[in-house]
């Protein structure tokens, strides 16, 4: 389940979730607010609530058709990494990081060499 706030060019805001659907939840609104110098926008007490995010918690933003959406992910990166299971255990994963990379450069050369890269 993925809950989401967009927001549109020109239309405001407009909040949409998978939670219990109450009568308000059918009504879309705009949340107003604003811009810092900086970039940053606060995300209003209701779309916080409607995502049910906290300060801290890593959202996705998300430009699609002219739209931009934030995101709540399903499942966290630190989750995510501590269900996989470790590719060639016995190798630190150090070890493994620095072979791929010594791997991906070894293949840079050998394009650019070749005029293919």
């Amino acid at each position: 389940m993925v809950e989401t706030v967009t927001m549109g060019y020109d239309d405001g805001m407009v909040v949409k979730s998978k939670k219990k659907k109450s009568s308000l939840d059918a009504v879309p609104r705009t949340l107003i607010t604003k811009l810092t110098r900086g970039g940053q926008i606060s995300l209003p007490v209701e779309a916080r609530a409607i995502l049910r995010v906290e300060p801290g918690d890593k959202v996705y933003v998300v430009v699609e058709n002219g739209e931009v959406k934030i995101v709540k992910p399903k499942y966290t990166a630190a989750e995510v990494f501590g269900r996989l299971p470790h590719p060639n255990p016995g190798v630190p994963i150090e070890q493994l990081i620095a072979d791929g990379m010594e791997n991906w450069a070894s293949e840079q050369i050998v394009k650019m060499q070749t005029g293919r890269g």
